[in-house]
């Protein structure tokens, strides 16, 4: 038994960057490098937009390809709710469905778009992920807000995905020379500290992950590591937390985000994205976006 309780101890792999585009609010009363966040607004949960997603891809399957793509299409139609609906796109990045912008169907997206369609493809490639990204509200007359989408993959030829609005643009916070800043130099961090771990083992893995001044704390950037039934194993900015579970833990919307967390990492590795007090800004909570990735 004891032995057994050490492997599912090695859990997965975390790394956190705040967004410098994201909804920043205090909880009042909140102690210093506590993880408890009291909810206190109300916006459309993973939960909600995974099931979206999820509902999309059984529609494919159930009519096929030819009448899932004209009804994503229909903004009048049964996968257009609100700020909720599908877009569709072939893995060269052609559009195959997109209800709000209906020009762009049968193109291949191209600037800050076509960096969108391509790094998302590369998420959900392998099944399905999420995608954080900045983006016009059309419901807020076109203003930027940070927005979490989610895909799943129908085939080796295409897939889909949809997203919802998370909150305002805050100015960005200046990074240091070596912190990640995109989603794929997020994902390599993670990746390296994960071979990292598997080369060196858990406890010299554990070690350098809790260590501020070690290879993978990186500005705002930071390793930390938890097992499959939501405890800390290593936080750099909190050790006094290791042991602590945050499988019952909710951010303001309500999202728990460990089990968003485990179930990515049981599922390969993704990114999710959350609010939780940021350790270089006093502990005040901040929206963050985490790459998960397994160990074992």
């Amino acid at each position: 038994m004891k032995q057994t309780a050490l492997v599912l101890l090695c859990g997965l792999l975390v790394c956190l960057v705040l967004l410098g585009t994201g909804c920043t609010q205090q909880q009042p009363g909140t102690p210093a490098g506590s993880a408890t966040v009291s909810p206190q607004v109300t916006y459309t949960s993973n939960e909600t937009l995974v099931a979206f997603v999820d509902s999309a891809a059984a529609y494919v399957k159930a009519n096929g390809k030819e009448k899932a793509l004209r009804e994503f299409n229909n903004k009048n139609g049964s996968f257009f709710k609100g700020e909720l609906y599908i877009y569709a796109y072939d893995f060269n990045g052609t559009t195959l469905a997109h209800p709000v912008n209906p020009e762009a169907v049968g193109k291949v997206r191209e600037g800050a778009n076509g960096v969108f369609v391509t790094e998302f493809a590369d998420v959900v490639k392998n099944g399905s992920g999420y995608y954080p990204l900045v983006y016009a509200n059309p419901a807020h007359n076109e203003t930027l807000e940070t927005k979490l989408c989610y895909g799943e993959k129908i085939d080796d030829t295409w897939w889909l995905g949809s997203g919802v609005y998370t909150g305002p643009v805050e100015p960005a916070v200046a990074a240091s020379a070596d912190e990640p800043s995109t989603t794929q130099e997020l994902k390599s961090f993670v990746d390296n500290a994960a071979a990292y771990a598997q080369k060196n083992g858990k406890g010299a893995a554990l070690s350098a992950f809790s260590n501020k001044s070690g290879p993978f704390v990186a500005g705002n950037v930071y390793i930390y590591a938890l097992d499959y039934s939501g405890h800390a194993l290593a936080l750099p900015y909190q050790p006094q937390l290791v042991g602590t579970s945050f499988y019952d833990i909710q951010d303001n919307a309500g999202r728990y985000y460990t089990r968003t967390e485990i179930a990515l990492a049981k599922s390969g590795g993704g990114y999710l994205l959350y609010q939780y007090p940021d350790p270089s800004d006093n502990f005040t909570v901040k929206y963050k976006v985490s790459y998960v990735h397994p160990v074992d």
